[in-house]
């Protein structure tokens, strides 16, 4: 399947879990951090956050790799900031 000249690839779902776990890791970390430097972070921006994370790494495993090519990393920044954009509607 293609995405704006992206061959996808269907992760396995050994890809898919270890991805989850890194990113859940990677966010408790960032979030802990960012729960003592700025006392004033909601809970939205600490979803928005893991979405990021957990898209950014997605990517890889599907074949969007964001070091590849300004294309890449666009299509990255776009979907996250769609990503953002939903979630600032839902959980708002």
């Amino acid at each position: 399947m293609q995405i704006f000249g992206f061959t996808l690839k269907r992760p396995a779902y050994r890809e898919t879990t270890a991805t989850a776990v890194l990113a859940v890791g990677l966010w408790l970390t960032l979030a802990g951090f960012a729960a003592r430097t700025d006392p004033d972070i909601t809970r939205v921006d600490l979803a928005c956050m893991l979405a990021v994370i957990w898209m950014v790494l997605m990517g890889r495993h599907i074949g969007v790799d964001p070091g590849r090519s300004w294309r890449a990393l666009s299509f990255h920044v776009a979907t996250c900031a769609a990503a953002v954009g939903a979630l600032r509607l839902l959980l708002a």
